[in-house]
């Protein structure tokens, strides 16, 4: 658990580094009405407002959006972009 944190943090300060302003583990009430129900490891805004979802392997990474349902709900929402990492 100890390195998976570390990693997210890691994405984290990537996405500070380039001037978002970001938000670890958003509290349901922070993210738009469609995406509250999805565990959203980050919030990032600074232009479009960015939704990422940091899977704990390759193999869950693998399946991409496909297979992820927060992926499917990113066009209601203009602006937003859904991010797996």
């Amino acid at each position: 658990m100890y390195g998976f944190h570390q990693e997210v943090m890691k994405i984290v300060k990537q996405y500070a580094g380039q001037g978002y302003e970001t938000y670890f583990r958003p509290r349901p009430e922070d993210l738009p009405s469609f995406a509250r129900d999805f565990n959203v490891d980050i919030l990032a805004n600074g232009g479009p407002w960015i939704l990422v979802q940091v899977k704990r392997n390759r193999d869950e990474l693998a399946g991409r959006c496909r297979h992820s349902p927060l992926c499917g709900y990113h066009e209601q929402a203009t602006g937003m972009e859904v991010r797996l990492a």
